[in-house]
C-alpha cells in the first residue's frame, strides 16, 4: 500500500514538473525592444536598425513595410529610395506586438534640390478678388501637384516651384506696374497673371525691359513681346458667336454689356460690327457692375420680340441676367463668351433655360480627358469647390511653365522666353488639344457650349 502511495505522489510530482516546463516555456516569449522609433533619412542614404531582442537566443527578423515604394531593408539596413513616410512592422519568427513598429522617413538630398521662384499678380482685395481667388486656387493646386508628385528635373537636379509673392494689384493697372517690378527685383523667372487686358497693357514694357517673360489671361490679346495669353482672343470669340448657325438673318439681337470692363466694350464693338455685315438687326444697353436689377431691361426686349441677347460680362452678373431673363418670361437664346462659363452660378437656374445658353469657352469639363478629369476631381476634393476658367487658367500656367523648363531643360527668364514661343505644349486643364504660341499669340480654337437637359454640358461646336 505504502509502494503504491509513494509511486503515486512521485508521479504527481513529475506531472507538476512537466506541466510547469511547458507553461513556463509558453510564458517566455520575445520581447522587441525598439531603441529608436523614428528614423530620417535622406534619398539614397542607408542607416543600421538599433533593435534589441530579449527572451529567445535563436530568432529570425522579417520586417513588413507599409510602402515598399520609399524604402528597402537588407541585413537590418535601411536605405532611402524615394521621398515620404512609411510604417515598419517588426516581426521575430513570426511574433509581433503593438509596440514593435517604427516610422521612416525619407527626406531630399538637399544638395540635389533647387528652387524655380516664380511671381503672380493677382487682385486679391478688390471687387474682383473672387475672382483672382479661382486663379490662385489653381496655381497652388498645381505647385503642390508638381513639387510632392512629379516636380522638374535638370541635369540631375530636382527643381521646386516655389511662389515668392501673391502680389495683390487690387485690380489697378499701376499696382500691377509696382507688382511686376517688385517681383523682377525679387529674382523671379516667370510672372503669373494678371488677367485683363488694360493691366496687361500697362506692363508690356517692363517686360521688354526685364525680359521676365508673363502668362496672362487677356482676352484682349494685344500680342505685347514676352507675355502669352492662355485666353482665347476676344475677337475670336466674338466672331465665332456673330457667325455661329444660332443666328440667322431675320433675328433680332438685343446686347448686354459692362462697360467696367474693356473686354466686355471691346467684345460688344466687335458684335455690331459683325452683325451689321450679316444684316442682323442689333440694340445695345450697357451697365455698370453696380447694377444688381435687370428687370427693366427685360420689358424691352420681350415686347420687341428679340430672339436672342448677348450677355457680355463675368460670372455672377451673367447668372444674374439670365436667371433675370427666365424670371421675366424671355424664351429666345442667351449667348456669351467664355466670361459667363463659371458653373458655380447657375445652380438656380432651370435645365430648360439652360439648354438656351450658348456661350464660347477655354475650358471644357470633357472628363473623359485624363488631364481634364484628375484636375476637376483634385480641385474638388481640395477646395469642396467646383473648377472655372479661372482656375483652370491657373493650374495650366504652372504646368506650361514645368513643361517649357524641361523642354529647354534651363532655369532662366531668357530659357523661359524662347520655349513658351517655341514649343508645342500638351493641354492640362483648359481643353482638350495641344497648343502653342505663333508670335506670343494663341492658336486655341474657342468652344462653343451649351448645357444637355440633365446640367452637363455638350459641345456644339
Amino acid at each position: 500500500m505504502r509502494k503504491i502511495i509513494v509511486l503515486s505522489f512521485l508521479s504527481f510530482l513529475c506531472i507538476i514538473f512537466f506541466s510547469g516546463c511547458s507553461l513556463f516555456e509558453k510564458e517566455v516569449e520575445p520581447s522587441i525592444i525598439l531603441n529608436k522609433n523614428n528614423y530620417e533619412i535622406v534619398v539614397g542614404d542607408s542607416v543600421e536598425i538599433d533593435i534589441d531582442v530579449e527572451g529567445i537566443d535563436e530568432y529570425v527578423l522579417q520586417y513588413s513595410i507599409e510602402d515598399e515604394n520609399l524604402i528597402s531593408i537588407q541585413n537590418n539596413n535601411i536605405t532611402g529610395i524615394k521621398v515620404g513616410q512609411t510604417k515598419v512592422v517588426v516581426r521575430i519568427n513570426g511574433y509581433s506586438d503593438t509596440r514593435s513598429s517604427f516610422t521612416v522617413v525619407v527626406l531630399e538630398n538637399s544638395e540635389k534640390v533647387k528652387e524655380l521662384p516664380i511671381g503672380v499678380i493677382l487682385p486679391l482685395t478688390d471687387y474682383s478678388s473672387e475672382l483672382g481667388y479661382k486663379v490662385k486656387n489653381g496655381i497652388d493646386l498645381a505647385v503642390n501637384e508638381i513639387n510632392e508628385t512629379n516636380p522638374i528635373e535638370i541635369d540631375g537636379f530636382i527643381y521646386k516651384i516655389k511662389v515668392i509673392e501673391y502680389y495683390d494689384d487690387k485690380f489697378n493697372p499701376s499696382n500691377s506696374v509696382l507688382g511686376y517690378e517688385s517681383l523682377a527685383k525679387q529674382g523671379v523667372k516667370v510672372i503669373v497673371g494678371p488677367f485683363s487686358g488694360s493691366i496687361t497693357s500697362s506692363i508690356s514694357m517692363l517686360v521688354s525691359n526685364y525680359n521676365i517673360p508673363v502668362i496672362a489671361y487677356d482676352s484682349n490679346n494685344h500680342l505685347y513681346e514676352g507675355i502669352f495669353s492662355l485666353a482665347n482672343n476676344i475677337n475670336d470669340q466674338t466672331t465665332l458667336l456673330a457667325n455661329s448657325s444660332l443666328i440667322s438673318r431675320d433675328n433680332k439681337i438685343y446686347i448686354m454689356y459692362n462697360t467696367d470692363y474693356d473686354v466686355c466694350v471691346k467684345a460688344q464693338e466687335l458684335f455690331v460690327n459683325i452683325s451689321q455685315n450679316n444684316g442682323y438687326s442689333t440694340f445695345s444697353r450697357n451697365y455698370s457692375s453696380s447694377t444688381n436689377d435687370f428687370r427693366s431691361f427685360w420689358n424691352n426686349i420681350i415686347v420687341n420680340n428679340y430672339d436672342c441677347v448677348f450677355v457680355n460680362d463675368f460670372c455672377e452678373n451673367a447668372a444674374k441676367i439670365i436667371k433675370s431673363g427666365e424670371e421675366a418670361g424671355y424664351n429666345g437664346i442667351f449667348i456669351g463668351t467664355s466670361m459667363i462659363n463659371s458653373f458655380e452660378y447657375y445652380e438656380d437656374i432651370s435645365f430648360d433655360t439652360l439648354s438656351r445658353c450658348y456661350f464660347t469657352a477655354d475650358y471644357y469639363e470633357n472628363l473623359l480627358n485624363e488631364n481634364i478629369y484628375n484636375f476637376y476631381h483634385s480641385y474638388f476634393d481640395l477646395y469642396n469647390l467646383f473648377p472655372d476658367y479661372l482656375s483652370a487658367y491657373g493650374y495650366e500656367a504652372i504646368y506650361m511653365i514645368k513643361q517649357a523648363a524641361q523642354n529647354n531643360n534651363v532655369i532662366s527668364s531668357e530659357g523661359f522666353l524662347d520655349s513658351f514661343n517655341n514649343n508645342v505644349f500638351n493641354n492640362y486643364s483648359l481643353g482638350l488639344d495641344d497648343y502653342e504660341f505663333n508670335n506670343y499669340k494663341l492658336n486655341r480654337i474657342p468652344y462653343l457650349l451649351s448645357f444637355n437637359e440633365d446640367g452637363t454640358i455638350k459641345k456644339v461646336n
